[in-house]
């Protein structure tokens, strides 16, 4: 969404999850992990003091990302805002996709700092 010959104004953003490997069905069989009644029910139902275990599930879902005002004036319902965003990396951590203990808090520092808000306490 920044400026040039790749700006655009609006993104979708897809996302799938398919569940092929029938191993991890099987462990968390034997573990009992399991919903006895093969429902999922969400911590935030009232129903959610019948839930007997996890339930798996196949899905998609996506997001459309534009402009704050662009969203307003098309007359889009609005979930959340992102106010800003930063990328780093240290090249210290022990797997690639390893977050790093002190580069992630200073990302999130940066971040915040940038558009005024104050850092967390715990960081």
């Amino acid at each position: 969404m920044g400026k040039g010959p790749s700006h655009c104004v609006k993104v979708l953003i897809p996302d799938v999850n398919l569940l092929l490997n029938l191993q991890r069905y099987a462990y968390q069989s034997r573990l009992k992990m399991f919903s006895k009644m093969g429902k999922w029910f969400s911590s935030f139902e009232h129903r959610a003091s019948e839930a007997s275990g996890y339930g798996r599930g196949e899905g998609c879902s996506g997001v459309v990302l534009m402009p704050l005002s662009l969203a307003e004036k098309e007359g889009y319902s609005i979930r959340a805002v992102i106010r800003n965003s930063v990328v780093n990396q240290d090249g210290k951590t022990q797997r690639i996709g390893a977050p790093s203990a002190s580069a992630q808090p200073a990302a999130i520092k940066t971040a915040y700092s940038q558009i005024g808000l104050p850092p967390w306490r715990n960081i």
